[in-house]
């Protein structure tokens, strides 16, 4: 599997949506951003396709909802599997770790919105490991 360092992280979660907005490095290039968001409620019906994590690179058009097998986060960082319109819609590999170094400002708070996040009906992709450590291990 291969793996980026998280070089910036920012998060938050409002009455309507949580989300976690990240920075990587990869393969010598500028920093890639990958945005994940979830709406605290499902819109169902002709809506349904959207009642799943929304996955963003740096455009819209680099974008997909549904895209995610699984997201894990634990206090190491964020370890992706992504299905066949993921890769696509992304230009991602189909599994990758996103490694959070020590001390990344930021990192227990986005912890903390993950946790948050994959109660919500749309963030079903989400599983968070230890999610009362994330408190405790610093970062933000």
């Amino acid at each position: 599997m291969q793996t980026f360092d998280i070089r910036r992280i920012r998060s938050g979660v409002d009455e309507g949506t949580g989300w976690v907005s990240l920075w990587f490095r990869a393969e010598g290039r500028l920093l890639e951003p990958l945005h994940l968001v979830c709406s605290r409620e499902a819109q169902g019906g002709k809506f349904a396709k959207f009642d799943t994590l929304y996955l963003e690179r740096d455009d819209q058009s680099v974008a997909c909802y549904g895209g995610a097998k699984q997201v894990v986060v634990n206090a190491a960082g964020i370890a992706v599997q992504l299905n066949r319109a993921g890769v696509k819609a992304l230009g991602l590999p189909a599994a990758f770790f996103l490694a959070a170094p020590n001390g990344l400002s930021g990192w227990a708070k986005a912890r903390r919105a993950f946790a948050q996040m994959a109660g919500f009906p749309t963030g079903l992709a989400l599983v968070v490991a230890e999610p009362n450590a994330a408190a405790d291990s610093g970062g933000g």
